[in-house]
């Protein structure tokens, strides 16, 4: 038999191995010094491991001391939560009252923006965005091959969808 490597060694120290394996490897442990050795040393290494891991007298005296029946004792039946209409209706005021302090100061900014013309360089920095990405999907729309039938499909379903549809008309009637 090979030499097992260390996970192997590992699970046969520890009992894990079914039985005909952990025969076999005990069998080559028991003739292979190369392997006894490296058993001698994992057996030694879990000891200085449980030795250094181990509690000593001051912490065996305050776990003696200590009253775990607390941490046993089972936890209290969860109510029922009455406080979240409470705390709906609280939060939908204080959202009011912060609209009704806050609409004369967004007025007044709105006006303010509009006198200084920012409301028309937001609109045509909004407008160069959308040229932009008109502009990339034309530049991908050159790059499409005119043999790849199940894009042009979907562009003609979505093209028909929006004839169909007209959903910039429900969203003109809603204003």
């Amino acid at each position: 038999m090979i030499c097992p490597d260390d996970a192997r060694l590992d699970l046969w120290l520890d009992g894990a191995l079914a039985p005909a394996d952990e025969g076999a490897v005990a069998a080559h442990v028991a003739d292979c010094a190369t392997c006894a050795g490296r058993r001698a040393t994992r057996v030694a290494e879990e000891a200085l491991w449980r030795a250094a891991l181990a509690l000593d007298a001051s912490e065996l005296a305050a776990l003696a001391r200590a009253d775990l029946t607390a941490w046993r004792r089972a936890a209290a039946p969860a109510r029922s939560a009455r406080w979240w209409p409470a705390s709906l209706l609280l939060g939908a005021a204080a959202t009011y009252a912060a609209w009704l302090l806050a609409a004369p100061t967004l007025e007044s900014a709105a006006g303010l923006a509009s006198r200084l013309g920012l409301i028309g360089v937001g609109l045509g920095w909004a407008l160069a965005r959308l040229w932009d990405a008109g502009a990339a999907l034309g530049a991908a729309a050159a790059y499409v091959s005119a043999s790849n039938t199940a894009l042009w499909a979907a562009a003609v379903g979505l093209a028909l969808w929006l004839f169909v549809a007209q959903p910039w008309s429900a969203a003109r009637a809603d204003s």
